[in-house]
């Protein structure tokens, strides 16, 4: 399979997602998974700033803070 992901159009799904969310739960992994697809893409700056979102609403979540760290160092 030759498939290739539109990572472009995945972050924006996420982000409608987010749009839907009736909970902060649901919003903070709509933030991180948007963050996931950026850093597939390689895109460390945007990534860093989906991790930051949901750093700032859950700051003891070890995995969102490595998650960020992961991001800046692809910047």
């Amino acid at each position: 399979m030759n498939a290739k992901p539109d990572w472009k159009k995945a972050a924006k799904a996420w982000q409608a997602a987010r749009g839907a969310a009736r909970t902060d739960d649901e919003r903070f992994y709509t933030w991180m998974n948007e963050g996931r697809v950026h850093l597939k893409a390689e895109n460390g700056k945007s990534a860093a700033e989906c991790f930051e979102a949901a750093v700032a609403m859950r700051p003891q979540s070890d995995l969102a803070r490595g998650m960020l760290s992961d991001a800046k160092a692809l910047r």
